[in-house]
């Protein structure tokens, strides 16, 4: 509880102030605003909490999102509303998101996401869903990179293993021909939850190589997905766990 308490007194006056003095208006009308202003100044806020919260990012081959050059969709699993707003911390570039309809309507998220021209993706609705789709397809036809998280919401059992990736995520890539970039989280659900009693959170993130779509339109959307989702679930059971691990067995005997 004093963690939080401490978090809002230190962020809590800069969030208030931006959320009412400038992000509002950004999700409102964000056309008219330079993109570029609004991203630098919404991850200029975000690289702000996320020093308050001392985080102890583990970012591995970041380059293959970073520096690739043609637009394309990053596909990421889901445990944290903390996952998008990391994606805006390590890209200079500007990035939206594919968000579910409900996510729009949280303070914060929901006002970043509506700021960066954010996708509102209604499951319920098909008609709704063709309409966004067709939305974001322009967007990467203009040049924008897209995030997307397939698995359609969050995991609120990290242990688990992923849900199923859903085939017309993909469509996003099958349509514009833009590279499809696996990304994988692990440790985004600590820093939000009242049982973690870290003073530090280790998060480990992956890029893995493009896959581009000389490679991917071999196959339809229905196979890729499943290729992409073991790709990100065996990064997180081989390879973070066992770092996990031994990173809070190393900070658990220096706190002694």
């Amino acid at each position: 509880m004093l963690k939080y308490l401490r978090l809002i007194l230190v962020c809590g006056p800069r969030i208030l102030w931006s959320y009412f003095v400038w992000m509002i208006k950004y999700a409102r009308h964000p056309e008219r605003y330079p993109l570029e202003q609004r991203y630098h100044r919404i991850r200029q806020l975000v690289l702000f909490v996320f020093r308050r919260f001392h985080l102890d990012l583990k970012i591995a081959d970041a380059k293959y999102f970073t520096e690739h050059e043609e637009p394309c969709v990053v596909y990421s699993n889901h445990t944290s509303y903390l996952d998008p707003l990391l994606l805006i911390a390590i890209s200079e570039k500007p990035l939206t998101f594919v968000a579910k309809k409900e996510a729009m309507k949280f303070p914060f998220i929901g006002k970043v996401v509506a700021a960066l021209d954010g996708i509102s993706m209604n499951r319920e609705d098909l008609r709704e869903q063709l309409v966004a789709i067709d939305h974001a397809v322009k967007l990467i036809e203009s040049g924008r990179n897209i995030a997307i998280f397939p698995e359609g919401t969050r995991s609120k059992y990290p242990e688990r293993p992923l849900a199923k990736f859903k085939p017309g995520a993909f469509k996003l890539s099958y349509r514009t021909g833009a590279a499809i970039i696996p990304c994988a989280f692990y440790g985004t659900f600590r820093p939000l939850s009242s049982k973690s009693k870290l003073k530090v959170y280790p998060i480990w993130i992956r890029f893995f190589e493009p896959i581009t779509k000389n490679d991917f339109l071999q196959i339809n959307t229905v196979h890729i997905a499943p290729i992409v989702q073991e790709k990100i679930q065996r990064e997180i059971d081989d390879v973070m766990r066992e770092q996990d691990r031994q990173y809070l067995e190393k900070l658990a005997i220096t706190s002694k």
